[in-house]
């Protein structure tokens, strides 16, 4: 399913975001991923922040068929507002929303685990990497949410 946001939106989330504390770690820990994996192998100039998908991270690609009625927007509204506040919350908080990404660890997920955000890596092109619930809702009051108040 895709999801389209309002660019306006967007760029004032992503301009207030872009140099915090949060998304520097999110980048320094894809900085160390890509580094701890490098192959010798590969011949040519190494660039660690390659393929680097910034504060952003979207997803145009992949499909849940069956799903075509909860697109109607009544029933989207309601399933979209449920997610956003179900993500406020873990069972594993505060250990998932306290989690942030420092050396040396490479791992390349924030705010999320596999009680509130992970997915079967066959249906995740990232492999679940870079989730992070801070990223859409306010768990973190140092760093601002897409719609700190959607869920009314």
């Amino acid at each position: 399913m895709f999801i389209k946001l309002p660019e306006p939106l967007l760029q004032q989330w992503e301009q207030q975001v872009a140099e915090s504390e949060v998304v520097v770690a999110h980048r320094e820990a894809y900085r160390r991923y890509r580094t701890n994996r490098r192959s010798d192998r590969l011949k040519g100039t190494f660039k660690p922040l390659a393929g680097w998908p910034g504060a952003r991270v979207p997803d145009s690609e992949g499909t849940l068929g069956g799903l075509v009625s909860l697109g109607e927007p009544r029933t989207f509204t309601r399933v979209f507002r449920r997610a956003l506040a179900d993500a406020h919350r873990c069972s594993s908080d505060p250990l998932c929303s306290e989690r942030i990404l420092t050396a040396p660890a490479d791992f390349l997920h924030g705010a999320a685990c596999h009680v509130c955000l992970f997915v079967s890596e066959t249906t995740c092109e990232r492999g679940n990497r870079f989730l992070d619930r801070r990223f859409v809702v306010p768990i973190d009051p140092a760093f601002p949410a897409v719609y700190p108040d959607a869920v009314r």
